[in-house]
């Protein structure tokens, strides 16, 4: 099981570059989340399954689950809980393709690789916020 960290809301970061793990890891543990990474399609649902998360952040392009099937259970599973897509592209689909079905599955917003890792956080963090209250005129 995932250590807690106290610092701030949790996120699941899933790709299977070790890199983009490590890079995203640290923009998001800079702006106080809490962060656990994980390699494969497979984890990433396991982890969803188990462990409480307040957002995700999935790679379009897993072993042995591709992240369209990630966020289709992602959002089953925690049908409230913000989901971020990234890609760089992949061998099926164009990155115009891959964006719609990304939304289609689910994806909150999807950022396409290469992207500034501190607007993805600003983004996280808006889709965290709670809703404003609208105030009558």
């Amino acid at each position: 099981m995932p250590q807690q960290d106290v610092t701030g809301p949790r996120v699941l970061v899933a790709d299977d570059e070790v890199a983009m793990c490590v890079a995203l890891g640290a923009a998001l543990r800079e702006n106080g989340f809490g962060v656990d990474c994980v390699h494969s399609g497979p984890d990433a649902v396991a982890r969803l399954a188990a462990a409480g998360y307040a957002a995700a952040i999935i790679d379009l392009w897993l072993p042995g689950l591709d992240g369209l099937q990630v966020l289709k259970a992602a959002r089953a599973q925690h049908p409230g809980m913000p989901l971020v897509a990234i890609s760089g592209g992949g061998p099926r689909l164009s990155l115009e393709a891959a964006h719609r079905l990304a939304e289609v599955c689910g994806a909150d917003q999807v950022f396409i690789k290469p992207f500034d890792d501190e607007a993805l956080v600003r983004r996280l963090k808006d889709l965290l916020a709670p809703p404003q209250e609208e105030t009558a005129s």
